[in-house]
């Protein structure tokens, strides 16, 4: 009698690799057929009672079963056949000398790989294997619902497997605890382990392969839905742009791990802390490329957010982390941490899992976070990014601008000096300025775009003490004194050389601190502190933003220096001017102390003068009375610019340049005599300036003299004068 393994298997192909992984997958199905006959004949014998024919439909016959094993096997060999476990032995060896062949011709078997990765054991093996079967042909649900005497449990139950492992009763116990000890196949392969109802025995649980282990085993090709929501891959052979900036972190980072490879290995967390677009995740993906090393990158927030346990969407993440044979790096760390308490345990019941899969983990936060030494058992590395000094941001504008077309020349140094920008950030600003050049249909990316492109990185935030600026005047619109202007320009040129100035000519080295810019306009009202901050802004291109004293100044003791705190990290982040006008209500003249509350007021303009030291941005602060500023403060400013009331001349300028080359003027308007006359700041001027304009558009004339002096006699009454008969000379009549 021909054996049942001779029936199924062609035994001229032991040691020859397996073409593909459906033609293993063949030989499974083979395999527990011999399995299932070996069974049905030892519970079955052919002499056994059975008269079911008025239960046709409802159950399944020991005859239906020998039709279905019929079809697949010879007749004699089910009917004739003794309990033979050979058949069994020489099944399994020979797959296995065919799975080794693949191996070393290099042929994929996804289940090979899947039993190796996760280290099952034997038994474990045949309940993944056992699972296969009714997924790649559903005769086999029949021969299980009667083989389980349920016609309706068409999946294989633990019973069955073990049965199925065994043919015997004295191993259940044995293969129960193969099974219960580790709580691999619950935790990874089997989605309905957990679902068991608490009044049901163990053997009564259902072998359902999860989604992600039957695609994987069938080479499918499709993904973890779920895994992929909480976290993304990186193969070591992706594509990768140039690493800009931290090849020293980066050499620092891989002599860590190699150094710690060996007999006495230490559980690594390298922790990287850093604002966002600083460089994390691209110098971790840098360093798994050099070592060859897949990394998972796994979204915090993400798991907190998915409605399961963390411990549940871990083992997602780690059944996925396995298959790959990746590391796990976790960002958005911070979300875990409550002002300065961080839940550690939730911080263990994400990295309880890492042992599983390596040694090393990434973590990655852009706020500091409060992790513990030694975190449970862990050895914490502890690496800061910084954002990129006024050198290295040139650097990285320059070498990132060769890839994109431009138009027109591009003051890159300027660009670099005033936005204070992560590799991440500048990245973005380009790929954004490129999107905005192509809807313009531009031929490349221009200045004036790419300065826009810029602006719409910076999340500004800024409370409601802060309001923004549209800055219109230039160089020409302001009438200052050569010098005051210079003084202005030589600011400006602070800002686009800083660079240079600090990084090649090493003053960053010699002055740590003060490498921001900070002015102080003063003078009497009206005379232009507000329309020169709006002149530097437009030099510089970038926006300013006035803050409100009354908002940021608090009754409270420490709300102040709050207030403050903020408005200094919104606009440190922003590259925004901060423009503190009429700045006297905070930055006045210390007194002594006489009070608790003058000591408060103290420490408030204290407070100040470090965060002004500090900031590496610009300031602009203006004020009418420069005698209440003490010579500390003055100190720390960069630049002081005066803005007296201005005399005849300037006066006659201010007259001319304040009405537009589009306004209709009559050529007699008499500029030297309302110079001369009538002492006015340049904000009385445009006052006049206006409301003259709109008599003439009423008169539907153009702007005449009387237009004018009717404005200027309005002017004169709001601010207190009165208009004599002699002040409007030979114009009285008008």
């Amino acid at each position: 009698m021909k054996g049942l393994f001779h029936s199924r298997f062609d035994n001229t192909l032991l040691d020859v690799p397996y073409k593909n992984n459906e033609e293993y997958l063949l030989d499974i199905l083979k395999f527990y057929e011999i399995k299932i006959v070996n069974l049905f004949k030892a519970e079955h014998e052919e002499n056994s009672p059975e008269n079911l024919s008025q239960l046709k439909g409802l159950v399944i016959s020991k005859d239906e079963v020998l039709d279905i094993l019929r079809g697949e096997l010879n007749t004699d060999s089910v009917e004739g056949a003794c309990i033979y476990s050979e058949d069994i032995e020489y099944a399994e060896e020979f797959i296995d000398k065919r799975v080794r062949a693949s191996l070393k011709e290099g042929v994929f078997l996804p289940l090979v790989y899947i039993n190796t990765i996760f280290n099952l054991n034997h038994f474990e093996r045949h309940c993944v294997m056992l699972a296969i079967t009714v997924e790649l042909n559903r005769k086999f649900e029949k021969l299980y619902g009667f083989l389980q005497d349920d016609i309706t449990l068409r999946l294989p139950t633990l019973e069955l497997a073990i049965k199925l492992y065994t043919l015997n009763s004295r191993a259940v116990p044995k293969a129960i605890s193969m099974i219960n000890d580790r709580k691999i196949l619950d935790q990874y392969f089997f989605s309905s382990l957990n679902d068991l109802a608490s009044d049901r025995s163990d053997l009564s649980k259902v072998l359902k392969l999860n989604s992600r282990i039957l695609n994987f085993i069938l080479d499918t090709g499709i993904e973890d839905e779920k895994a992929s929501q909480m976290a993304d891959v990186f193969y070591p052979n992706q594509d990768l742009d140039e690493l800009l900036e931290g090849q020293d972190m980066l050499d620092t980072m891989k002599g860590i791990i190699k150094g710690n490879e060996g007999l006495f290995k230490q559980k690594l967390l390298l922790y990287l802390k850093g604002k966002r677009g600083t460089g994390k995740k691209f110098l971790v993906k840098h360093l798994c490329r050099e070592l060859g090393q897949t990394v998972l990158f796994v979204d915090v927030e993400k798991i907190l957010r998915s409605g399961e346990s963390i411990e549940t969407n871990m083992n997602t993440i780690c059944r996925e982390a396995l298959i790959h044979g990746a590391a796990l790096c976790f960002f958005k760390l911070e979300v875990l941490q409550d002002e300065e308490t961080l839940d550690y345990t939730k911080i263990y019941a994400l990295l309880k899992c890492v042992e599983k899969i390596g040694n090393t983990a990434f973590v990655l936060s852009e706020k500091e976070i409060n992790i513990k030494d030694e975190l449970y058992g862990y050895k914490i590395i502890d690496i800061e990014f910084k954002t990129p000094g006024n050198m290295s941001r040139f650097n990285i504008w320059e070498k990132m601008l060769l890839k994109y077309k431009l138009k027109g020349d591009i003051d890159i140094s300027g660009i670099a000096n005033k936005f204070q920008f992560t590799p991440g950030l500048i990245k973005n600003s380009l790929e954004t300025a490129k999107d905005m050049s192509l809807l313009e249909n531009d031929e490349g990316i221009c200045e004036k775009t790419l300065y826009s492109a810029c602006f719409k990185q910076v999340s500004h935030k800024l409370p409601s003490m802060a309001s923004i600026i549209k800055p219109v005047f230039k160089w020409e619109d302001i009438v200052l004194s050569g010098e005051a202007k210079k003084l202005l320009k030589n600011a400006c040129d602070f800002v686009k050389y800083n660079h240079i100035v600090q990084n090649q000519w090493g003053f960053d080295k010699k002055l740590p601190y003060g490498k921001g810019l900070s002015i102080l306009l003063y003078g009497p009202p009206g005379t232009g502190k507000t329309m020169a901050a709006q002149v530097v802004a437009n030099e510089l291109q970038l926006e300013i933003y006035k803050i409100d004293l009354s908002e940021t100044v608090s009754k409270y003791i420490g709300e102040t220096e709050k207030n403050l705190q903020q408005l200094f990290d919104r606009a440190k982040e922003s590259s925004m001017i901060l423009f503190f006008d009429e700045a006297d209500a905070l930055f006045g003249k210390r007194s002594e102390v006489k009070d608790s509350h003058d000591r408060y007021a103290n420490m408030e303009v204290s407070y100040l003068l470090q965060r002004i030291e500090e900031h590496e941005g610009i300031t602009i602060l203006a004020t009418n009375f420069i005698q209440n500023f003490d010579e500390a403060f003055k100190r720390r400013i960069n630049f002081i610019v005066e803005f007296p009331f201005p005399g005849p001349d300037f006066r006659r300028q201010i007259w001319q340049n304040v009405y537009p080359k589009e306004a209709p003027v009559e050529r007699d308007i008499d500029f030297d005599f309302l110079a001369e006359r009538f002492e006015l700041t340049g904000s009385n001027i445009k006052n006049i300036a206006l409301f003259s304009a709109y008599l003439a558009a009423d008169d539907g004339t153009k702007i005449e003299m009387r237009h004018i002096l009717t404005a200027l006699k309005y002017e004169y009454g709001k601010i207190g004068k009165t208009l004599l008969k002699d002040d409007l000379g030979p114009y009285y009549n008008l």
